[in-house]
Formats: C-alpha cells, sequence, structure tokens
C-alpha cells in the first residue's frame, strides 16, 4: 500500500504541475487531505461592486486597477488567491495579472491590484478572490463532536455552577453532571491562571471528588473578579485579546491553557462574555474568530462553553441594533446574531449558556404562544428567551451611533448589520437554560414551579445550570431540582 501510495503521491504531482503549466483552472476547495479548506472568497465586479461571495462584507474599486475587499473577520494571518474573470457565464475577460496583498489599515481587508499584459500598467478588471485561513483548514466547519472529545458529554446536562469563595465545601448537587468552577483568571500578559482562596490542595481534592462521581468539570473565566490577584485584569474583559491582535497577549493566553487545564484536570473551559466586551457585530465576530477559534485550536479535545446574557438574542422592536448604543455601561443586544452566522460557531462551542438572570431594564418579549408582551420577570420571559434562541428570525437591523458618550467611551456599529438580519438559530442541543438558586434584588429568580411548568417544558430544554451551588444547597437543592424535571422531560 506504501509503493502505491507513493506512485499515486507522484502522479498528482506531476499532473498539477501541468495543470499550473497550460493555465488550466484548480479547484482551491480541495486540498491534498481532500478536505475542504477555503473559507471565505469575493467576486467582484470591474466597478469594485460585490457580485457574490462567502463572508465577504464589501468591495470598492480605489483608483484604476486597485481593490479593496472587505471581509467579517481577521484574515491577515491567511493565504490569498485572485485571478480575473467575470461574474456571470457567459464571456471572458483578456488576459490580465493580479496581485493581492493585506489591507495595510484593515486586518479584515485584502487588496487587489489588476493590470494589463499587454501595457503592463494597471488596469480596471473583474476578479475572483479566494481566502484560506490556518484554522478552518485543519477543522473545516465540522462541529466538534462528543466522541471527540476527552470528557464526552450528555445528551441532557445539568450544570452546578460552584462559587471559590462562597463554600469551601462540595455542595454541588448529586444529580449534577457538570461541575463549573469560578473563576480563573488571565493576567495583564494574558496568560491564563487560576489561583482557588479555598487552596490548592482543597481545590484538587475537591475536583477529585467530582471526578470520582463522574461528573465532568469546566473552569468558568470571565466577568468581573471581586478578589483580583495583583497581576490580573479586571474587569475580565475579553476585547483584551483581540483589540490589539499584535501584541502577543491572545498567543500567552491560548498556549497557557493547555497545561492550566492539564494541571486541575479540568474537562474544559468556560467563556463567559459580560458587560461592554462586546459593544457592536465587528467584536462579536472578532470574539468568535479570532479569539475562540485560537482556543478551540489547542483544546479540540476538551468541552468548550459560551456563557451570554439573555440580552445577546432579543426580538424587540425597541432594540433594532447589535450590540448597544447607550454606552459606557450598557448591556449589548442581540451579539449573537452575528456570531453564530460565522463559519466555524458550532465547531468553537459544544454549549451556549443563556443567564436568564439579572437582567434589569431589558425590553418586553412577546411570548409566542399567547402573541402578548411579557416582562422580565415572569416564566413566558425565559420562555420566550430559549424560544428566540433556537428558532429562525429575520430581524432588521439598523446602524447606530453611541448617544452620551465621551472621548472613548463613544462607539458604533459594525459594518452594514443588515447582513446579519437572517438568523437560523442555535442548535437546540447545545442550549443551557441558566437560572439562580436564591432570590435578590433584580436577580431575575423563578421559583421551583415555575421552572418546572409546561411552560418552560414546551421549549424541550436539554441541559440547564444553577448558579450557584452555595445557596442552591441551603434551598435543599429544590432548584437544581425542579431544573432536573424539565430536562428530564425534554426529547434530544
Amino acid at each position: 500500500m506504501k509503493i502505491v501510495k507513493t506512485k499515486l503521491s507522484g502522479l498528482l504531482g506531476v499532473l498539477l504541475a501541468i495543470v499550473l503549466l497550460l493555465g488550466l483552472p484548480i479547484n482551491p476547495v480541495m486540498a491534498a487531505n481532500g478536505n475542504a479548506e477555503t473559507e471565505l472568497f469575493a467576486v467582484v465586479n470591474l466597478d469594485g461592486t460585490l457580485a457574490r461571495g462567502f463572508g465577504a462584507v464589501s468591495s470598492q474599486r480605489l483608483s484604476t486597477g486597485a481593490y479593496e475587499v472587505i471581509f467579517n473577520r481577521n484574515v491577515r494571518n491567511c493565504a490569498y488567491v485572485a485571478t480575473v474573470g467575470l461574474a456571470g457565464s457567459s464571456g471572458a475577460t483578456e488576459p490580465a495579472a493580479v496581485s493581492v496583498v493585506g489591507r495595510y489599515n484593515n486586518v479584515n481587508g485584502v487588496y487587489v491590484a489588476t493590470s494589463g499584459f499587454s501595457l503592463g500598467t494597471q488596469k480596471d478588471e473583474p476578479f475572483h478572490l479566494i481566502v484560506q485561513c490556518p484554522h478552518t483548514v485543519r477543522r473545516g466547519i465540522t462541529p466538534v463532536t462528543h466522541s471527540q472529545l476527552s470528557r464526552q458529554l450528555s445528551d441532557k446536562n445539568l450544570i452546578s455552577y460552584w462559587v471559590d469563595g462562597s463554600t469551601a465545601a462540595n455542595d454541588v448537587y448529586d444529580d449534577a453532571n457538570v461541575v463549573m468552577v469560578n473563576l480563573g483568571y488571565f493576567s495583564t500578559d494574558g496568560t491564563a491562571k487560576f489561583a482557588p482562596m479555598v487552596g490548592d490542595s482543597s481545590m484538587h481534592e475537591l475536583i477529585n471528588d467530582w471526578k470520582i462521581q463522574d461528573k465532568t468539570v469546566l473552569l468558568s473565566m470571565g466577568g468581573t473578579l471581586l478578589n483580583a490577584p495583583d497581576d490580573a485584569v479586571n474587569p475580565q474583559d475579553w476585547g483584551f485579546f483581540f483589540d490589539n491582535p499584535s501584541d502577543g497577549h491572545l498567543e500567552n493566553f491560548v498556549n497557557s491553557l493547555p497545561d492550566l487545564l492539564a494541571d486541575w484536570e479540568f474537562d474544559g473551559l468556560d467563556l463567559d462574555v459580560e458587560g461592554k466586551t462586546l459593544v457592536n457585530s465587528t467584536d462579536a465576530i472578532a470574539f468568535n474568530n479570532d479569539f475562540a477559534a485560537a482556543v478551540r485550536d489547542v483544546l479540540s479535545d476538551k468541552i468548550v462553553a459560551l456563557t451570554v446574557p439573555a440580552q445577546s438574542v432579543i426580538v424587540s422592536s425597541e432594540v433594532p441594533y447589535i450590540g448597544t448604543k447607550w454606552v459606557p455601561g450598557s448591556a449589548a443586544y442581540n451579539t449573537l446574531v452575528p456570531m453564530s452566522q460565522q463559519p466555524t460557531f458550532d465547531a468553537n462551542f459544544d454549549l451556549i449558556q443563556i443567564m436568564m438572570y439579572d437582567m434589569d431594564g431589558d425590553p418586553d418579549r412577546t411570548y409566542h404562544v399567547s402573541n402578548l408582551s411579557c416582562d422580565r420577570d415572569s416564566v413566558e420571559y425565559r420562555a420566550q428567551t430559549i424560544y428566540e434562541y433556537t428558532h429562525p428570525h429575520e430581524f432588521s437591523f439598523q446602524d447606530w451611533v453611541t448617544e452620551n458618550c465621551s472621548g472613548s467611551d463613544c462607539v458604533e456599529s459594525g459594518t452594514n448589520d443588515a447582513q446579519w438580519n437572517q438568523f437560523d438559530g442555535i442548535d437546540p442541543s447545545k442550549i443551557v437554560m441558566g437560572v439562580i438558586a436564591a432570590d435578590g434584588p433584580n436577580q431575575g429568580y423563578l421559583s421551583p414551579e415555575d421552572i418546572s411548568s409546561d411552560i418552560i417544558k414546551d421549549e424541550n430544554v436539554q441541559n440547564g445550570m444553577v448558579w450557584e451551588s452555595h445557596a442552591d444547597a441551603n434551598e435543599n437543592y429544590a432548584i437544581s431540582i425542579a431544573v432536573k424535571e424539565v430536562i428530564d422531560a425534554s426529547s434530544p
């Protein structure tokens, strides 16, 4: 078999050389391993308008024979291939030369120059541009399957959130099969760290106890650190990594993750996105395509969860925006809509955990069963939240600029947010209903009776999270018991 393979490889190399020599078209989608490599492309007309594309946001003619193509992600570390050609199915262009380079002032852009063969001077030409990116080559756009994970997730998962500092005991609900441990952090140079307040020895014992009980244990990171170590960035804003990609912080973070998780025997990572981390669609796309994809690359056999505020998908005429126009301090709306439309989204995240609490100030939703408005304190609001995350919807997003701001607080929407209007919904098997274990001001508490009601069960909730284990134990696990009832009633 080795000899046959070698001969075939040699023959393929000869054929490829002949194809290149004769100028025959090559299918850029197939690599030597037979896997799809091309993630992005753009077909651009002679006048610079975008005929069609995948991941292409815009294109324009800058001057004679000079064009710019902007994609919905950072393409600085990708490969660019271009050829002249019409967008249609008839006619042909005269032979021409094309050169490509990354756009110097935009990491999402590619500069394309076209020139005629006869004169050698720049000349307007239509062209096809393909962009191949390394992290997508390795995984394609196929979601990581349970069989690829070192610690498998169940079809139904009950997650208990254990908060370091609130307790030093193993007060996790017995029937919870996943424990999220609060809280890891990243330092000022980007390195991922974990410094439990209960002490290293006690933390190792707790993790070992959970493993003996066959529980999956994840390290949660993100949010505000109440007892921040001296070297920690606080709050833990993920924009720290993708706002300045050349500072080396992202490389330090992802390179430190495998050893950190191995040292503590964590089965994966929870990325908690809160506050102003994602202020517009540009941030949301960068978080998925640049940050989360890099995390997945080094944690290919680990579980990666994403925790988001409830308003990350919200169907309301009051907030026809991606992000927030009311900074500083405002929550961002609908940021998961453009993020979920990225080719690598399903591969990046195994669970999408919705914090269905801390919703003070969120607009009402219209409950899809009764078609009546419901406020955020109602059980119908929680059911509608799950429905909006998991079902298609056509938005009417508007571009915006911030109000009541000054200086660096002033931001604006991403480019052409209307391109993300068509939301297909997120895989229901990944959605986690996050609830709190005890009542409190502006917390969005639901009683056990409300949680286990048919209104929630009708949304076929397959995963649930209870924040947090200490408060849950103090209430005799009434909330965990109710969430388990909902999960048990679901159909994968």
